[in-house]
């Protein structure tokens, strides 16, 4: 009886309070629950975005890096290509006109003088003015008689012919190159080396 009685007296306060607090939570309460979850959900997703931003930022500028240095290689590994072609054009057409040159008869027969060269000294250097190699092998040569003769070729008219036709006769293309009594001893350090055992004393 107590709880009717109740009911009876305040139940239209009760009844007006939820629905107040229905319209409160519907027209306030819910929209601003709702903004907030969103924002929330936008907020991390915005984070999310911004560490996959990160990771693929990384990925793709390390991927970038990576063409780029492959590019260069690539680019200087052409230009080398390149450079050693136009090299081998350049030695090929030395060598072709040395050749020519090499191959005139007569008095200019370069080859000829060579060998003459070589057979008619008993020391004889092919040399170049500027080469240390060369200056070595001719410190050890000052050592015996008869005094060496020098062929300089970069002072000779026919320098180039000449070292094309010493190539011929020794397989070597460098200077210096020394013989003695018409035998090849070699370079500078062979000269050195055949100096310091005995074996140019043995050959005079």
């Amino acid at each position: 009886m107590a709880i009717q009685s109740f009911f009876e007296s305040y139940g239209w306060y009760i009844v007006f309070g939820v629905a107040i607090s229905a319209f409160v939570y519907s027209k306030f309460v819910s929209p601003a629950l709702t903004e907030f979850f969103e924002n929330k959900k936008i907020e991390n997703q915005k984070k999310f975005d911004s560490r996959m931003d990160d990771v693929y930022g990384d990925n793709v500028k390390r991927a970038r890096e990576k063409l780029q240095e492959k590019y260069q290689a690539d680019a200087a590994r052409s230009k080398d290509m390149k450079e050693e072609e136009k090299r081998k054009k350049v030695i090929e057409a030395k060598d072709q006109e040395d050749e020519a040159e090499g191959r005139l008869g007569g008095a200019n027969d370069v080859e000829l003088y060579v060998r003459n060269t070589i057979n008619t000294n008993k020391i004889v250097i092919f040399s170049k003015t500027y080469c240390p190699f060369c200056r070595k092998a001719k410190v050890a040569l000052s050592n015996y008689q008869p005094a060496y003769v020098a062929i300089e070729l970069d002072e000779h008219k026919r320098g180039d012919a000449i070292q094309f036709n010493l190539h011929k006769i020794t397989g070597v293309r460098t200077v210096p190159q020394v013989f003695i009594n018409g035998q090849f001893i070699g370079g500078g350090d062979d000269t050195v080396a055949a100096h310091h055992s005995g074996k140019l004393a043995s050959l005079l």
